[in-house]
């Protein structure tokens, strides 16, 4: 062990496995030992009377086991936590390990109501101890605000239901997919903070009461645990097991269940289900869940939703900002920015949305989200994300120009280009022009990918970024719509571009096709997704017959794809 490393000791779960194996009155069975046997130890009256002692004992002991029902004093059966309810209905027996330490979270004060109302946004800058998470209006501070940063909060515990209040004598915070609790007596500061029985106290407010699992010998794709009586086994197994789930989740409490079409499983700190209309497995709002289940009032809150993981980007993409208030209510002045550029927020029934394209070019660096607003109550909300742009290995690439085009590789060719599209860039309809996922323009292969970076001949000035992708397609082939628009714009004989139709689809996304040999719309038509607006040439800088196809938001490159793998207006 390293000479600077605190030494720490037994964790949370460890301590808890040895409660669960531990008998009722504390220690550890004593060793075996040969004990020579006598005819005395028979009649010895003292040896009589120890006997009669530990028959007392064990009389004690057994009434003891007991005190798992009587630590809920006057509770009723319906009350008591789910692995006792069978055993005091007279149903199933209670698993042979349970541990009493494992029912304490539902020992609180019957007019127990968290603090979960929001709050307004701080009036002045928070110490680096306070955090305000303005999705819920709640703050984070202290231990819990650590704790929270250093697992990766935001993604795996979500945003705060509730300042801190307390629960069976521990300070605690509830979360959208963990209850955190504090345990000052730790002498060890990294285990101070624990996390809660927040699926056991969900279960209990939903009146679940679960069968065991029959024991069964544990096989790779299932397992039985003892200490809950359940089993674990498939998707919900390999996803447990991938993601940290004795930490995350703690053991299961129920068998695997389907409920309105989606498959799920309560485990001892939350809840693991599939998607709606999926597979897929994710580690459910359990907390958000016990909110509801409970009548506890609900944080106002402007629920938001990003198209990516772990805040953060490749270079060429778009991030999808979604924000989805209640029914009840619209956030009035609605405002925001990423990295300091104003976003160009537009409604779209009652969400909330915006679209920031990251060029191929962006610098691979931090960009603070801010989005501000005002709730029902006229108090002021800000939430703050830090969106991380990384790095794309794009690739690089030689074209080799006919001879009578090696003057078109010069870039200020391209900058006459760009100043006659410079209106088309700048394009932004409020409403959206399509709906669902986009198709593909062209049937060819892919002969140069979006963002490569190119040289001309057998140069190694690869500063040319290539802002679309090329598909290779024969001289006349059709070039179709990939989804609903109108036309913005139409040219023949650009110096790079060569005969050009551009789209306007709504809400600063534009859509490019070059080098055809004709095209047979004009400026005003409205396009459906699927009609022809022209046929692949190789007018312009080009080597061959090709289509290239652009998209743009807010006039930034991005990956054209994007659109066709992600429905963005649902």
């Amino acid at each position: 062990m390293p000479k600077n490393e605190p030494q720490r000791g037994p964790s949370q779960e460890e301590r808890r496995r040895r409660s669960a194996n531990r008998p009722i009155g504390g220690g550890t069975p004593p060793p075996q030992q040969n004990i020579k046997k006598s005819t005395e130890s028979y009649t010895n009256p003292r040896l009589q009377r120890a006997s009669a002692i530990v028959a007392i004992i064990m009389l004690v002991a057994m009434l003891l086991s007991l005190v798992p029902a009587c630590y809920y004093s006057g509770a009723s059966a319906a009350e008591l936590p789910v692995e006792l309810q069978p055993a005091i209905q007279g149903q199933i027996p209670p698993p042979t390990s349970l541990s009493i330490s494992s029912a304490r979270f539902l020992e609180r004060e019957a007019a127990e109501v968290p603090p979960t109302a929001s709050l307004p946004r701080p009036a002045e800058t928070l110490s680096p101890d306070r955090y305000y998470a303005g999705e819920t209006g709640h703050y984070i501070a202290g231990a819990f605000l650590k704790y929270w940063q250093d697992n990766n909060g935001p993604t795996k515990f979500g945003s705060p239901l509730s300042e801190e209040f307390t629960q069976n004598g521990f300070t605690v915070q509830l979360f959208e997919r963990g209850l955190l609790e504090f345990h000052p007596a730790e002498l060890n500061p990294q285990s101070q903070v624990q996390l809660g029985f927040l699926g056991r106290q969900l279960a209990d407010a939903r009146n679940l009461v679960f069968e065991s699992a029959k024991n069964s010998p544990n096989t790779p794709t299932r397992t039985f645990f003892a200490e809950t009586g359940q089993t674990l086994s498939g998707p919900f197994k390999a996803f447990w097991e991938s993601r940290d789930g004795i930490n995350m989740l703690g053991l299961p409490i129920s068998s695997e269940l389907t409920q309105d079409g989606i498959k799920l499983q309560y485990f001892e700190r939350g809840l693991l289900q599939s998607q709606a209309g999926s597979d897929t497995l994710q580690i459910a709002n359990a907390g958000q869940a016990l909110l509801e289940a409970r009548n506890w009032p609900q944080p106002t809150r402007l629920d938001l939703n990003l198209n990516i993981g772990d805040n953060e980007i490749y270079q060429g993409r778009t991030l999808v900002i979604r924000l989805a208030p209640p029914a009840n209510w619209l956030p009035q002045e609605l405002k925001g920015s990423v990295g300091g550029e104003t976003l160009r927020l537009f409604q779209q029934g009652s969400l909330f949305k915006a679209l920031k394209a990251f060029a191929p070019t962006a610098p691979a660096q931090t960009y603070p989200l801010k989005l501000s607003y005002t709730d029902p109550a006229g108090r002021g909300r800000e939430i703050s994300k830090d969106i991380k742009v990384l790095q794309f290995n794009f690739k690089r690439q030689n074209l080799y120009l006919p001879s009578e085009k090696e003057e078109l590789s010069n870039t200020t060719n391209d900058d006459a280009d760009n100043a006659q599209l410079a209106t088309t860039y700048a394009t932004f309809s409020p409403n959206m022009l399509w709906t669902g996922k986009w198709s593909v323009p062209g049937t060819g292969e892919i002969t140069t990918e979006f963002g490569e970076k190119r040289a001309y001949g057998d140069s190694t000035d690869y500063k040319y970024i290539h802002g679309g992708i090329d598909y290779g397609m024969p001289t006349g082939a059709p070039i179709y719509a990939p989804a609903d628009g109108k036309v913005i714009y139409t040219a023949d004989n650009m110096l790079v571009r060569g005969n050009a139709v551009a789209l306007d689809h709504g809400v600063g996304v534009t859509s490019y096709y070059y080098h055809l040999i004709s095209y047979n719309v004009k400026p005003g038509d409205v396009i459906k997704k699927g009609q022809i607006i022209g046929r692949v040439g190789t007018t312009g800088r080009s080597n061959g017959p090709h289509l290239h196809w652009e998209v743009r938001v807010n006039g930034i490159v991005t990956y054209p794809l994007l659109f066709a793998n992600l429905d963005i207006t649902n």
